[in-house]
């Protein structure tokens, strides 16, 4: 897995670390496109998230995602909402999207993906909440803040 750091020039996002409480709700973007990575974080940032990035798993990687190799995601623990970006359905995004649900239960997951993807892997996608791709900015600030129970936006 490989984590970015999301900066913009305007006004950067907070430290990907999260070592310091900023009190805003805290949204994982797991995206392997990295145009639309960048483009839903800065959505999330300019309505007043705290945003940390990542490509989610990636073969040509040399360390393998933590999540799949020991169980766990440091980001993952520390963030209030999961948005992941579906696009690839190869065995390894399966298993996290499967990991999440399994070993993070309290932490609300919106999966993004093309309805054909839905409709495939219903039984993947059960029980998390639902964003077509593509979304619009409006779906995605409705989606996590429906899921944060906040109005869309901050």
């Amino acid at each position: 897995m490989t984590t970015r750091t999301f900066r913009r020039q305007k006004s950067p996002v907070q430290n990907h670390d999260w070592g310091s409480e900023s009190g805003r709700p805290r949204v994982l973007l797991v995206i392997d496109d990295v145009t639309e990575l960048d483009a839903v974080a800065e959505i999330l940032a300019d309505a007043g998230y705290d945003v940390a990035t990542c490509e989610g798993p990636d073969k040509s990687a040399r360390k393998k995602c933590d999540l799949l190799a020991s169980g766990t995601c440091a980001l993952v623990e520390r963030t209030d909402v999961v948005y992941y970006g579906l696009r690839m359905t190869d065995a390894d995004h399966r298993e996290v999207v499967a990991s999440l649900a399994q070993r993070f239960p309290d932490t609300p997951v919106i999966l993004e993906a093309p309805a054909p993807t839905l409709e495939r892997f219903a039984d993947l996608v059960r029980g998390h909440h639902l964003v077509r791709f593509p979304a619009t900015r409006d779906a995605v600030l409705e989606a996590v803040g429906s899921v944060l129970d906040a109005p869309a936006g901050i």
